[in-house]
């Protein structure tokens, strides 16, 4: 018996446009980034039945694009995109703070790094834990869906809004994710010496 693969819908939207309002438990992989090495990690069977949510200028660019790296079963592109959802359905939403914010409240939660480990070797905020976005499949899986606040970062802001659409995805609450990343989180500490 054949098992039956669960329709994933795929936001391509930048991360901050997505964090703003998204369908409850789509994935995040802005087509302007890295997409076609996280889309292959995020969905490595090509297989998947992918519902497509893209800028409305960047539809037939995006579907074109998945059939030609061999995602063959997108079933559609939600048409007029996210404006069309939100007429009929409910959003979520996502904090996105800013780097300054985030110094304000750091400490009523946990930091969570989605950079690589060499990355993480090279530097990284106090008290934070390194869970490599690359690894997918257990991405998540160490952390405790608690009423503490997730602090999410990478290193310029492209792989932590993919994190948290996929803890999002995974049923966690209470996520925030850190504009501009570890670049940015410098910055700050630079300017506030």
């Amino acid at each position: 018996m054949r098992r039956e693969t669960a329709i994933q819908v795929l936001d391509t939207r930048p991360g901050d446009i997505f964090l703003q309002g998204f369908v409850p438990k789509s994935i995040n992989i802005g087509f302007k980034g890295p997409f076609d090495h996280f889309l292959a990690q995020v969905f490595p069977n090509k297989a998947q039945k992918i519902l497509l949510i893209t800028e409305i200028d960047s539809q037939d660019t995006v579907y074109n694009h998945l059939l030609k790296l061999g995602y063959t079963h997108v079933i559609g592109v939600l048409d007029g995109g996210i404006e069309t959802w939100k007429s009929n359905e409910d959003v979520v939403s996502l904090s996105n703070i800013s780097a300054g914010e985030f110094r304000k409240r750091s400490g009523q939660g946990h930091i969570v790094d989605v950079r690589t480990n060499k990355e993480f070797g090279n530097g990284h905020i106090d008290n934070a834990m390194n869970i490599p976005l690359t690894d997918f499949v257990n991405f998540g899986s160490t952390l405790k869906k608690d009423n503490k606040q997730l602090y999410v970062h990478c290193q310029s802001g492209y792989r932590s809004a993919v994190a948290v659409s996929i803890l999002s995805a995974k049923g966690f609450k209470h996520i925030c994710n850190i504009q501009g990343g570890y670049k940015a989180l410098q910055e700050e500490v630079k300017e506030n010496q």
